[in-house]
């Protein structure tokens, strides 16, 4: 049995394979193999004052003017000296080579303060112990498609384009506390045991020579990515250029807070591609998604005709536990958490946050954010006739769980009259004129062609009643209001001030012969004294509400004409529309709508 090696055994075979299969090694390159066979930091920057630093103008809007009058733009390792040069070769030999990655500690490789000369190519490795690379430069990138590892911690480091489709990784993805990425960081389709953590890095889009965004101008695309953890681009984290997280599965919560996010833009300032800054399309958050603080910046919204000042949060599709987007006793709240574009079509959620706003006000304001911008993709002649209920049938359902019942019915009272709205805009823009018109040109116009803007009207005129007597069924004790004051109304137009006097007063009987003995003979026989007394108040609710019988309406009957004429039917024709209201809002049918 062959007996095992020491730390320092390791190290000394460690080195020897090295030199057989590179020839002499550069003397960082020797420190880092002891090092992470000795389960060691090894710190090339050791005695050397110069660290990995930053020009402070590139910290505010990356131009290749400015790069071109600083000279460096990332940082300063074009002057590191030989001792911490190490190349890629060497550190894919010890991750990838079987024999060399069994003599290297369980803690891990750990450099610090290195410049990685080459792209670190990593494709389909298997690498056994996790990867730490502090304050290192690697501005050729790094290629990590498809490979196998634990935890890879790039914290403080400069890295080129970063190519991870397929990774698989145990641990953690630490790309935080002063990581700055120039060139796109893929995550596609990666699995990550632990969390993928941003807070603090910088992302920024490739660019050409003249200062364009390459491509589709995106920082970071980890469309499909699988987290057991959270994703946290919080505390500083700064993109420029599209963040995808789109049908991301996150275990634990995506927090935004604190970060900014900016779309592409061109030399100019101008914004490039779609203009979204956060596209969250289809994922799942399975714990919080934080947009505290979080700020955003861009050009236009996807697709969008009319120019806004910042780019798309894009939420559509998106499934999350808790949404917890701003204090809800901070102004303005919408103006620092939102961009001016806001896609929350199919956007599910369980509750909101205790601290974020939760009031109907506000959150309308929200909703209207995502009209205003779903509008935008479609052409001019269709955006009034537009309306998406799904997001405001989400935000009412959820308040409603919460115990917040008015502000629920105050969300699906709105979301009631704009849908109300866009029907009546497409009706119109189909017939093609307004009422009015119908009207002059009747004589010329056959009723196919007229048809559908009566319905049109007469619809406009139904959900108008709706929601002015029942607030579109969620007012339940709305209508009982009514009531009460349209027969107080009727007990002032019904009163006789001379009652049981049909040649002088109001009212007279609707029994012929009761009537011909008060006309006729103007004396009360003993069978008429019998007659059942008039009531004002009892006569208006007698004739104002249906199946109801207060032996008032079956006896008496208005003498003025006009009354009798064109009231008294407006009368009984509003107790069957206002009874049926509070019928369907008392009994909660329309509520049904809520429901998904």
């Amino acid at each position: 049995m062959t007996p095992t090696l020491g730390k320092r055994g390791r190290a000394a075979e460690l080195l020897r394979l090295a030199r057989a299969e590179f020839g002499s090694l550069r003397p960082g390159e020797a420190a880092m193999l002891r090092g992470a066979a000795l389960g060691e930091e090894t710190n090339l920057a050791q005695g050397d004052d110069e660290r990995l630093t930053w020009n402070p103008k590139f910290e505010q809007r990356l131009t290749w003017d400015a790069e071109k009058e600083t000279g460096s733009a990332w940082g300063c390792w074009e002057t590191w000296g030989e001792h911490r040069r190490v190349r890629a070769g060497v550190v894919r030999w010890v991750c990838a080579h079987k024999a060399a990655a069994r003599l290297v500690d369980p803690y891990g490789l750990i450099l610090d303060g290195a410049l990685v000369e080459g792209g670190l190519d990593l494709d389909g490795a298997d690498v056994p112990f996790r990867l730490f690379f502090f304050g290192c430069a690697l501005p050729d990138g790094v290629s990590l498609r498809d490979a196998r590892t634990r935890t890879i911690n790039l914290q403080g480091s400069f890295a080129g384009p970063i190519t991870a489709d397929g990774l698989r990784a145990k641990g953690d993805v630490n790309l935080r506390n002063g990581f700055r990425a120039r060139g796109e960081v893929r995550l596609l389709g990666a699995d990550i045991g632990g969390d993928l953590s941003c807070s603090g890095g910088s992302f920024d889009c490739a660019h050409d020579k003249k200062g364009n965004p390459v491509g589709k101008g995106r920082a970071l695309l980890a469309d499909r990515l699988r987290s057991s953890g959270g994703v946290f681009l919080r505390n500083g984290f700064r993109a420029r250029g599209e963040v995808r997280l789109s049908g991301a599965d996150i275990g634990g919560d995506l927090a935004c807070s604190g970060g900014s996010f900016d779309c592409a833009r061109d030399r100019k300032g101008n914004p490039v591609g779609k203009g979204c800054a956060l596209n969250a399309d289809g994922a799942t958050v399975r714990g919080t998604l934080y947009l505290c603080g979080a700020a955003f910046e861009g050009g236009q919204a996807c697709g969008t005709p009319a120019p806004s000042r910042g780019g798309v949060l894009d939420l559509a599709g998106a499934r999350v536990g808790y949404l917890h987007d701003q204090a809800s006793g901070t102004a303005g709240w919408l103006g620092k958490t939102y961009p001016p574009g806001l896609l929350l079509a199919d956007f599910r959620y369980e509750a909101i946050h205790s601290q974020a706003p939760l009031d109907a006000r506000r959150r309308l304001a929200w909703l209207a954010l995502h009209d205003k911008t779903a509008a935008g993709y479609l052409p001019e002649r269709e955006r009034a006739g537009h309306f998406d209920p799904q997001p405001y049938r989400q935000l009412a359902s959820v308040l409603r769980r919460q115990g917040r019942g008015g502000e629920a019915n105050t969300v699906m009272v709105e979301a009631a009259r704009k849908q109300g709205r866009a029907a009546y805009a497409r009706l119109r823009a189909k017939n093609g004129m307004a009422w009015p018109a119908w009207i002059a040109r009747m004589p010329s116009v056959v009723w196919e062609n007229v048809k559908p803007g009566v319905a049109a009207e007469w619809g406009r005129l139904w959900r108008w009643v709706f929601r002015v007597v029942a607030g579109y069924g969620y007012r339940r004790w709305r209508p009982l209001l009514w009531m009460v004051g349209i027969i107080a109304l009727g007990g002032v137009v019904f009163y006789d001030p001379l009652p049981g006097d049909p040649v002088v007063g109001r009212m007279q009987p609707t029994q012929s012969r009761a009537l011909a003995d008060w006309v006729e003979t103007g004396e009360k026989g003993e069978w008429v004294a019998r007659y059942p007394a008039f009531s004002t108040l009892a006569y208006s609710a007698d004739t104002f509400l249906p199946l109801v019988n207060l032996n008032q309406e079956a006896y008496w009957t208005p003498r003025t004409w006009w009354v009798k004429r064109v009231y008294l039917p407006l009368h009984i024709l509003g107790g069957w529309v206002v009874t049926t209201l509070f019928a369907v809002s008392f009994t909660g049918l329309v509520r049904g709508q809520e429901r998904e």
